[in-house]
């Protein structure tokens, strides 16, 4: 719940002139940060493969408690200010996926790629999708009929 709270604040009237420079950074950047910082791990400290790019994957998020005071304090343009925003929003939860993407495969690796390996990883992807998306409709349905109070929102 915490890592995708921040995607509340988010103000979809800034996309318009920024939403280019966004899906970059949150697609191309993130994957190139996640595979570059992993590698450089396992070159310079000689770390194995698979924790690598499971540290990568977290070593990619900034975070809007580091990002917000950040902007704060600098003065930047408005369009600066909405890309590293929503950057850091939005890669908060990308990069746990990232790593726990990349722990799965290592274990799969690992194991050899049974079916019934691969087939217990997408029945959890699958229970885990419902699960979310039956509590997102939940609580949007709390929200749309006033069961959870203003403040609490």
């Amino acid at each position: 719940i915490i890592l995708f709270e921040g995607s509340s604040n988010l103000d979809y009237r800034e996309l318009p002139g920024v939403s280019k420079a966004i899906a970059r950074i949150i697609t191309i950047g993130a994957v190139l940060a996640w595979v570059m910082g992993a590698l450089a791990m396992y070159f310079i400290l000689d770390l194995p493969l698979s924790i690598s790019f499971v540290l990568g994957g977290l070593f990619i998020v900034t975070g809007p408690t580091v990002i917000q005071p950040l902007l704060k304090q600098a003065k930047v343009k408005n369009s600066v200010n909405s890309i590293l925003k929503w950057e850091s929003i939005i890669l908060d939860p990308v990069g746990p996926l990232f790593a726990l993407f990349a722990f799965y495969v290592f274990q799969m690796i690992d194991r050899g790629f049974g079916l019934g390996y691969f087939m217990e990883y997408i029945l959890g992807f699958a229970v885990a999708f419902v699960l979310g998306f039956g509590a997102s409709y939940l609580f949007r349905w709390l929200i749309k009929w006033d069961f959870v109070p203003q403040n609490l929102m």
